[in-house]
This record gives structure tokens, sequence and C-alpha cells, in this order.
């Protein structure tokens, strides 16, 4: 990458890194006040319409994805009609969608006591239902330009918007919570300064891009809406299948477990999802720089980079699903209480999926910016059966870890080896075999490394959070001394460490 294109991929990763940071703060500051508040069964019902709603966005059906890609070009190019007529096609079809999303979530209404096994004591259950619907399709009407400003590596703007609202937020839902108790002012807090947030950002969007307004009325021509079209066909496909791997799980567990049981899997969410806003806050900021990297490069620096950024989410990813299968058990018992908890061997499947989804997100980000949206786009169809069928035959028997458990083989069997064939195959014209044993190479390193300390870590003195730190650093010294041991000589282990130092170096002198 050039200077220009990594100084503002830092720049981007280091703004969103400094929001999500304070963001996780907030929500885990919210959630105890909640927990003290409300309890676990409006803690069930919040995690069960959240994965209801991110069922029903399937309606978007990976729109924005087709619209983005074709965002690169035109912005390296700064041809300002085809980046206003690619953002008001935008518009113009997210209002339906948010009109289709609105009718759904209706259509779904008289089916809402059908998703929960035993009638939790929560009052106005229907009411807490539409304003999640209010929410969720309220943020439609601003997504195109976010998406704009992330595409454009101007995620530090996002982010300023992220920590003024995310603040404001907070605070008022904790006053919400502690003062009247009730769920639906929570909630209403959250849908209006949500709403308002992306608002917001879409305004400062139209001060960056002042051509916007002048070019309300640009169109592309039939041709490209055609093909947006025909990859929003294939996208579609892929948007279900990954709302039936990322958006059932609380939904089987409220229907075949019970509410309680989503309350109590619904902390182990907030922390993976924490942990996942981190890693997104990097790789937003660097799915950009990959589009433009991606529309010059030749295929074997397209390779090497997409090898260097593999190796670089092993270490993050690798680090973080070894320190849950040691820490998140034991911290959750802590902060929220043992009533809270799930089994140790659940967690260990919470790390597990946490991992093999953070390694397939360097193929996604290809698969994205190389536009690859039309091949083996029946693959998620596989993965939606399979993990649905498994997970509920492996509830019955085994409650909780069992839907978990579906997910993670549905994982393994179908896109953990397919979607890096799709890349290689069609992106690279080549082989994926040995990119393949790659990632083979980091799991098993990953394993064995959380095997060895599920034995070791209990055994470690104190009690309390001097207990959790002690676990903590066990664990990052285990796994640090794993990737040095095993990856320091290795080509991804050089170009990693490589493009940081590099990068260091010029922020360094130009900051001087």
């Amino acid at each position: 990458m050039t200077a220009s294109r990594s100084e503002n991929l830092m720049r981007n990763a280091s703004a969103g890194l400094a929001a999500t940071l304070l963001s996780i703060a907030l929500a885990f500051g919210v959630r105890t006040v909640f927990i003290a508040t409300l309890g676990i069964e409006y803690l069930g019902v919040n995690g069960l319409f959240t994965n209801v709603l991110t069922v029903l966005s399937l309606a978007e059906a990976g729109l924005g994805a087709a619209v983005s890609y074709r965002l690169y070009e035109p912005l390296a190019r700064q041809d300002s009609h085809r980046i206003a007529a690619l953002v008001n096609l935008h518009t113009r079809i997210y209002r339906r969608i948010a009109l289709a999303v609105t009718g759904a979530a209706l259509l779904l209404m008289p089916f809402l006591d059908d998703l929960i096994r035993d009638e939790p004591e929560v009052d106005h259950l229907t009411a807490i239902y539409l304003l999640f619907v209010v929410g969720s399709v309220g943020t439609y009407f601003f997504a195109p330009k976010w998406s704009l400003l992330i595409t454009d590596q101007r995620g530090s703007v996002t982010s300023r918007y992220q920590v003024a609202f995310g603040v404001v937020r907070a605070s008022l839902q904790v006053v919400v919570l502690l003062t009247t108790g009730s769920f639906l002012l929570f909630l209403g807090v959250q849908v209006v300064l949500g709403i308002a947030e992306f608002a917001w950002v879409s305004r400062a969007a139209d001060r960056i891009y002042p051509f916007l307004r002048a070019e309300r009325q640009a169109r592309l021509p039939r041709s490209d809406v055609a093909g947006i079209w025909s990859d929003v066909r294939a996208l579609a496909v892929y948007r279900f299948g990954g709302a039936a791997l990322d958006g059932t799980d609380a939904i089987i567990i409220s229907a075949f477990v019970g509410i309680a049981w989503v309350g109590r899997y619904s902390n182990y969410t907030m922390i993976v999802a924490g942990l996942t806003l981190l890693a997104a806050s990097l790789t937003s900021a660097l799915t950009a720089g990959v589009g433009s990297f991606a529309t010059t490069a030749p295929r074997a620096q397209q390779q090497r980079l997409l090898r260097t950024l593999t190796f670089g989410h092993f270490v993050v990813h690798g680090a973080v699903a070894v320190c849950l299968t040691t820490l998140v058990n034991p911290f959750i018992a802590l902060w929220a209480g043992e009533d809270y908890l799930l089994s140790d061997a659940t967690a260990l499947v919470v790390a597990a999926n946490w991992f093999i989804v953070g390694m397939m997100q360097p193929v996604w980000m290809f698969r994205s910016t190389l536009g690859l949206f039309r091949h083996g786009r029946w693959r998620p169809v596989l993965s939606a059966v399979l993990n649905v069928s498994i997970s509920i035959l492996l509830a019955h028997p085994l409650g909780v870890l069992g839907v978990l458990l579906g997910t993670t083989i549905t994982r393994l069997a179908t896109n953990a080896w397919f979607d890096p064939l799709v890349v290689y195959r069609h992106g690279f014209g080549t082989t994926v075999r040995g990119y393949l044993l790659l990632l083979l190479r980091y799991g098993v390193t990953t394993g064995a490394v959380a095997g060895v300390l599920w034995f070791v870590v209990p055994l470690l003195p104190a009690t309390g959070m001097a207990h959790l730190l002690l676990r903590l650093v066990a664990s990052m010294a285990l796994f640090g001394a794993a990737v040095l041991i095993l990856f320091s000589r290795t080509e991804e282990y050089v170009g990693l460490r490589d493009a940081a130092s590099g990068l260091a170096g010029r922020l360094w002198r130009k900051r001087r």
C-alpha cells in the first residue's frame, strides 16, 4: 500500500479503536445496571428480539456490499457524478427495504408466543417488539451515506459521532433504569438516539461531499443497475446463510430451552460482540484499503497480502479465543453472579465460534472487494439448513451447548474451506491447498494452547480480580510464546512485522 493509504488506514483504525473501547466500557456499565434492576427475563427478551431483527434484516440482501464494491473505482477517480448516482440508488432501494422489513416484522407479531418456550414475566411484550422494529428500520434511511464514509476511508468521522452519542445514550439509559426501572423507556432512549446518530452522520457526509445535494437526480445507466441487481441476488443467498448462522441461536434457545437461558447467553454474546467491534474497528478500515489495493495490484501481491492479513487475524483472534476459554466464566461469575453462568464446555464452544469467524474475515474481505458475489452462492443455503437442523437436534439433549455446537459444526463443514476456495480459484486463479493448510496450522496451534491452559490456569493462586489478571497474563504469555516459536521465521510473520514497522516509521517521521 502507498504511504497515504497506510496513513488513512492507521488513522481510521485508531479512531475506530478508541470509539469501540469506549462503547464497550459503556455497554458493560449499562448491562450491569440492567441486570441489577430488570433481571434475567428482560435480558432474555432483549437478546431474543435482537436476534429476530437480525434475521429480518435479511431484506437488506447484501445491497450495501454490492454498492460499496462499485464505489471504490469512482472514489479513486474522484468521479462525483457516479458516486452520487450510486448513493442515490442505495438510498432509494433502502427506503423500499425499510418498508419490507416493517411488513415482515408486523406479519411475525402473531407468532411471537411460539418463539418463547416459557411465558416470561415481562410487561408490554408487543410494545417492546415494536420499539425494536422502529430502531432497526429507522437506520435504513441514513445508512447509505454512512457506508460511503467507510468506503472512502473516513471512518474517523463516524467514530466521533459514535463516541458522542454513545456517552449520551448510556448516561440516559442508566438514569432511566435507576429512576423508573422501565424497559420501555430504556428502549425508547436507545431507539431515538440510535436513529439520531445515523442522521447526524448523514448530515456530516453532505458537508464532506457537497456534490451529493447538487446531484440528487443523478442516475446510473440501466446496464450498471442490472449488474448491481445481479450481484444483489447472489448476495441475498449469502445474507440468508449469514442470518441462519448468526441470527438464529437465541431464537432456537428461546423456543427449545427457555427465555432465561437466552438471558444468560446474551452476556456471552455481549462480550463477543464487544470483541467483534474491536476487530471490526480495524477490519473496516482494512477493507477500504484492500478494495483500493485490489483494483491495481498483481495477483501475487494480493495473495501475499491475504496471507499476511490472515496471520494478523490469527495473532489477534487466537489470543482472544485462548483468553475467552480461560477468562469468560470466571469474569461473568465475578461480574454478574454464578446464576448467569453457562457450562465450561459452552464457553469453550463460544470461543471456538469466535475464532472460526475471525479467521474467515480476511477471506470474506477479499471476496467482497474482488466482487466475487456470484460464485458458490448456494453454499449458504446448505449452511443454513445444516445449522438450524443440527442446532435443533442437539438442543434437547445438550441445551445451549447443543445449539452453539450446531453452529460450530456447520462453519467447519461448509464455509471454513469453501469461501477460501472461491477466492483462490476465481479471484487469484490458483490452488487453495496451501492456504487451507495455513488455516489448519493456526487452528491447531490455538487449540493446543487453549488445551494446555485449560488444565493449568485453575492451579493459579489468588482470588477475585487478581486471579483473573493471573489467568490473562498466563494465557497471553503462552500464546505469544507459541507464535514466536512456531511462526517467527515464516513469510507471513516477516511481512506483518515489516508492514507494521514501516507504517510506524512513516507516521513517526510525519509527526516530527
